[in-house]
């Protein structure tokens, strides 16, 4: 986990609530305030990257093609970022396999990056892999239908449940709104049909 939300009474509060969810000593994460009044305090912990490092970048992007090697392949595999996490672009022909229904194979491509990284290159760093520019497209649309619903439910004060989508896109639209004060995001049911409910927030439960 790269971030999380705390909660308080107090910014002290809710900075301890976010470092308990993170494991991590206050030194090694930034604090970003996204909520407050005069009852709660919501506050954003996010690891501090350890900052630009080409080696480890490398040895990932060297990774990547050897597998695509052994699998018969041969996409070009650039670094857009070599700080944490990671960030591979993956470009080439015929990729739509790597991609899958809804980004899935995609999820499950990295996943599998991410682990033989952690095993072979003895690194914690997080690693996300996009194909095709696919992954930034997707994030962006998330986006764009977040802020959408977000405006129908406060115009209508009714929630909406959205489509089906993976992680990546859930997250887009869980933080595209979490500074919003007149909604709230939740996520419900089981992959692969998991949701995001955009609803407003009640003022008894505010923050």
């Amino acid at each position: 986990m790269r971030s999380a939300l705390g909660r308080g009474k107090t910014f002290d509060e809710a900075v301890e609530a976010a470092l308990a969810k993170l494991g991590q000593p206050r030194e090694n994460v930034d604090i970003k305030v996204v909520a407050q009044n005069s009852m709660r305090v919501i506050v954003r912990a996010t690891r501090k990257s350890p900052g630009s490092d080409p080696e480890t970048a490398a040895k990932v992007r060297d990774l990547v093609a050897g597998m695509f090697a052994y699998m018969g392949c041969s996409p070009k595999v650039d670094i857009r970022s070599d700080e944490d996490p990671i960030i591979l672009d993956i470009t080439g022909e015929r990729l739509g396999f790597l991609i899958g229904k809804q980004g899935f194979s995609l999820k499950y491509f990295q996943q599998v990056v991410n682990v033989m990284c952690q095993a072979l290159i003895k690194d914690e760093r997080q690693v996300v892999v996009d194909v095709d520019g696919y992954r930034k497209r997707r994030e962006q649309r998330a986006r764009e239908i977040a802020f959408r619903a977000a405006e129908q439910v406060k115009r209508t004060g009714d929630p909406i449940i959205l489509d089906p989508m993976p992680s990546f896109e859930r997250r887009s639209i869980h933080l595209a709104l979490e500074g919003d004060p007149d909604v709230v995001t939740t996520s419900i049911g089981e992959e692969p049909e998991r949701r995001v409910v955009v609803e407003p927030r009640r003022k008894s439960e505010e923050f």
